[in-house]
C-alpha cells in the first residue's frame, strides 16, 4: 500500500481499528529484512568459500 493510499483510507475512515496495522506491518518488514541480511548474508559468504 503506498503512502496516498494510506492516507486516503486514513481520512475516509478515521475510527477503524486497522488504520495504524501497516506502519506495524512495515515496521515487521523492516525487521526481518534486517535479520535476513544479517543472517543469510554470512551465510553466502560461508558457502562461496
Amino acid at each position: 500500500m503506498n503512502q496516498n493510499e494510506y492516507l486516503i483510507i486514513s481520512i475516509e475512515a478515521p475510527n477503524l481499528p486497522y488504520i495504524h496495522q501497516p506502519e506495524i506491518i512495515t515496521f515487521r518488514a523492516v525487521l526481518l529484512q534486517i535479520f535476513a541480511v544479517q543472517v543469510f548474508v554470512p551465510l553466502q559468504n560461508i558457502y562461496q568459500r
